[in-house]
């Protein structure tokens, strides 16, 4: 009798488990899984000079890392996600820096070619949604201008790009900036489900020039998607603390293809003189966000069966694979464990 009572009870807490798993986004939104994690190493002497090392700012896909180089110029980087990754080392002058790609391997050290510095210019901006502040959401600034958007060349264009671009996530207020940006030609764009996007063509002509690029993106009904929320913490001795600055990238099998406006597409080809594609122009690979100040996040996704990776610097790298439906809100919660 016994025995068949223990049966019961763990019967229906498996059944409950189920429950919030489903609620939440499924079974296996419930489940956190590690991933691996490498090291890097550079050196950024050209980029510091004369500088402190801790004015440099070192940037990961756009998310600001907490860490400096050290006074011999040695950048290291630990415990990165495994993968393709953009790295930029900017000067807090806001336009000497480097950018290049790097490619992380799980539990092995890199070493990077050394950062040249590029003095270059600025582009900075506000993001709306409409009329409200559209926070932390990434604006990336692609080389190569008008010229990538040709019939000929066979848009959209895949975000991240192949080559080497600029990224920067806005900040409560929806404004950012693009630092140590090269002499050129840009499209500037950002991208949030369910929303039209908005696409700037600008030229930096010499270097310290300092650029505005305004995006406003407007609701896209006809587009359907729905809401990531959750929050993210790190295990310490004792408990847990709240994570800022955290970066949670949304992929899926589909890549998200926002609509450009046809006034936009027509003010860029007038711009340029150049015969360009029909909308999508971008095929985002991922969408991101990063954690508040209160270690929370919101984050709108397309549809579907999506995978949510979560990274902390300091902390292994997490995901976890949910379903998000259109008009629907799927919770994710994250708990780190330090590296």
């Amino acid at each position: 009798m016994m025995k068949r009572w223990i049966t019961l009870c763990v019967s229906a807490l498996l059944a409950a488990i189920l429950l919030v798993g489903c609620a939440s986004g499924g079974l296996l939104a419930t489940i956190l899984t590690l991933i691996e994690a490498g090291d890097a190493i550079t050196r950024v002497d050209d980029i510091i000079g004369g500088d402190d090392p801790e004015t440099v700012t070192v940037l990961l896909d756009g998310q600001v890392l907490p860490v400096a180089p050290k006074a011999n110029g040695d950048l290291e980087l630990s415990g990165l996600p495994e993968g393709r990754h953009l790295l930029q080392v900017n000067a807090d002058n806001h336009f000497r820096g480097s950018v290049s790609v790097i490619n992380v391997q799980g539990d092995a050290r890199v070493t990077i070619p050394a950062q040249t510095a590029v003095v270059g210019g600025r582009i900075i901006g506000t993001v709306l949604l409409g009329t409200t502040p559209a926070r932390r959401v990434l604006v990336v600034a692609i080389p190569g201008g008008a010229a990538d958007l040709q019939k000929s060349k066979g848009v959209p264009i895949s975000i991240p790009p192949v080559g080497t671009y600029y990224a920067a996530f806005t900040d409560a207020n929806g404004d950012y900036s693009l630092d140590a940006v090269g002499i050129g030609d840009y499209l500037v764009t950002t991208a949030v489900a369910g929303y039209t996007t908005d696409v700037k063509l600008l030229n930096i002509p010499e270097q310290r020039r300092t650029l505005r690029a305004d995006l406003t993106l407007d609701r896209d009904t006809a587009s359907p998607s729905g809401t990531f929320t959750g929050g993210v913490t790190g295990a310490i001795v004792g408990g847990s603390q709240s994570l800022a600055n955290t970066r949670i990238t949304a992929t899926r099998g589909v890549p998200f293809a926002p609509v450009v406006p046809q006034t936009v597409i027509d003010i860029i080809a007038g711009a340029s003189g150049m015969n360009l594609g029909d909308s999508p122009w971008f095929s985002w690979a991922e969408l991101a966000t990063l954690s508040d100040v209160g270690g929370g996040y919101q984050m709108r996704g397309a549809p579907g069966s999506v995978r949510l990776d979560c990274f902390a610097y300091a902390f292994k790298p997490g995901f976890r694979n949910v379903q998000l439906i259109n008009g629907g809100n799927t919770y994710a919660a994250f708990d780190l464990v330090p590296r």
